[in-house]
């Protein structure tokens, strides 16, 4: 039996020290025994201030929070708890989500601990990201397309269709920009995926769309950037751009007369230099 002891204590200590997730024995009176490396970098507490001293202690609101009555069920009824929730005693140091799995053991009860706050954070980030997308869908003025990383098209809503030339209700999905659009125009749009699929800022230009000849192109801005998933890993390219036409035309109106402007002034003074060269013959 001693030996028994012995080698389930050496099979615990090993346990304890090389588990990723934390690790906190507790006897049954939910005292300390043992507060894990993992443990001590999931919770932000050190095991020298756990150890022998009562999780209540530790942790006030752990009841309130609702982890207490699955580790107590453990004891009671020798079956395994898990309890998913959000920690907060006011002490910002321990605040956060975590999960919180019980065992039956020995002594007491052993605790399986997970911070899952920055899980928490990049779900959040993501639903908000989601939730941008969907407006940005939405919203009439903005064309607004997703590429995977192969830069086929994943999502387009109504603008966006009509700077590829198609109609609403029309197949789009796993089309690039070369099936859709003539060389030139397909080869600088995928110049640009490349640069925000690779960049760490969004990629801006202006692009008459779907070309530059036909009644119904028009001129867009078109800002590119990395579009994430849940776990932060870079899914393709999202464009979001509006319509620069009237912008663009009034540019290129300035131009033109401005071009006209420099040829009438060149001309006066053509024919200031002709008068002036008549007037000294003139003289002479």
């Amino acid at each position: 039996l001693e030996q028994r002891c012995v080698r389930a204590d050496s099979s615990l200590t090993s346990i304890v020290g090389s588990a990723v997730d934390g690790v906190v024995t507790l006897d049954t009176e939910l005292r300390v025994l043992s507060w894990s490396p993992a443990a001590e970098a999931a919770t932000a507490l050190r095991a020298a201030d756990a150890v022998g001293r009562g999780l209540a202690e530790l942790y006030p609101d752990f009841e309130k929070a609702g982890f207490l009555a699955p580790v107590q069920r453990t004891l009671r009824e020798q079956k395994t708890g898990r309890h998913e929730g959000f920690y907060h005693d006011g002490r910002e140091e321990h605040a956060g989500w975590y999960s919180v799995t019980s065992y039956p053991f020995e002594t007491g009860v052993m605790l399986i601990v997970r911070n899952l706050t920055e899980q928490y954070r990049v779900r959040l980030d993501w639903r908000r990201s989601e939730a941008r997308l969907r407006a940005l869908l939405a919203n009439p003025g903005l064309v607004v397309s997703l590429k995977d990383r192969e830069f086929r098209y994943r999502l387009a809503n109504a603008p966006a269709l009509r700077t590829l030339g198609l109609v609403p209700d029309a197949a789009f999905e796993t089309k690039r920009d070369s099936d859709l659009l003539k060389k030139p125009i397909a080869e600088l749009l995928a110049e640009h995926d490349r640069k925000a699929l690779a960049g760490d800022g969004p990629v801006e230009l202006d692009l008459a769309l779907p070309d530059a000849v036909s009644p119904e192109s028009a001129w867009y801005r078109l800002v590119k950037t990395q579009f994430r998933d849940l776990d932060g890993d870079v899914m393709g390219v999202l464009t979001v751009g509006w319509d620069v036409s009237r912008q663009v035309h009034a540019y290129q109106e300035l131009a033109r007369r401005r071009a006209w402007l420099e040829k009438l002034l060149a001309e006066h003074g053509r024919l200031a230099d002709e008068a002036a060269g008549e007037l000294k013959r003139w003289q002479a």
